[in-house]
């Protein structure tokens, strides 16, 4: 895939689906999970040079481009300005926002919005100013899990050499894995790999079947 940042064994089609979690924002990221829900890709979020950072909205034109030509769905995640936030920053990232939006619709990518509140409910994680984490802690428990759910994501993947959390990284990379966890073919593989009486399979089914809604074969559930 071209301008890939990271690249884990290609991108060869082992099922017919293949998931792609965003986090948007200027120190987001991009991230795809192939059939088997392991990481194939991952970008940082492109960015213009210069003074005022930007989308890069050719290089991540190619992105979706190549996810396009594998079949990939796309889980983005739905956030907005958060309040007592700087007009200036509000305005840069409803800007980004709108330009990772298009690019999706432009490339004609089948594109599910979830609210940070939602997939992170599900996957037990806190948000970024929960009450009873900090910001920090929180970032690092999205990294932690990121390498407990994924088996090819690596520590230096998601912290930075001083062991900073790549937060951005981490997020798109659980919102991949929450979009294909979500897949029959998806949950078949965590039964395996987990043991259908596992306690994580058990607390998996329940999170995912709180709706009743029902699992389209190499997709996710309905939207």
């Amino acid at each position: 895939m071209p301008g890939c940042g990271m690249l884990f064994g290609g991108l060869a089609m082992r099922t017919s689906n293949h998931c792609v979690g965003i986090d948007p924002g200027l120190d987001g990221a991009i991230a795809v999970l192939d059939g088997q829900g392991e990481l194939s890709c991952l970008w940082d979020t492109p960015l213009t040079g210069g003074r005022k950072r930007g989308i890069d909205d050719g290089a991540l034109l190619a992105i979706f481009r190549s996810c396009r030509a594998v079949g990939a769905v796309a889980i983005l995640e739905k956030v907005h300005a958060m309040p007592g936030e700087a007009p200036q920053s509000s305005f840069r990232f409803g800007d980004g926002y709108g330009s990772i939006s298009m690019a999706l619709a432009s490339c004609d990518i089948q594109t599910l919005e979830v609210a940070p509140s939602k997939w992170k409910g599900d996957l037990g994680l806190p948000g970024k100013k929960n009450a009873g984490y900090t910001a920090t802690e929180a970032k690092r428990m999205a990294c932690n899990e990121a390498m407990r759910v994924v088996p090819n994501v690596s520590r230096d993947t998601v912290f930075g050499p001083r062991g900073g959390p790549k937060d951005g990284r981490a997020e798109a990379i659980l919102l991949a894995y929450w979009g294909w966890s979500r897949t029959l073919d998806g949950m078949r593989i965590l039964a395996k790999r987990w043991g259908k009486g596992s306690i994580e399979a058990q607390a998996f089914v329940l999170s995912a079947g709180r709706r009743g809604r029902r699992v389209r074969r190499g997709g996710p559930l309905p939207w």
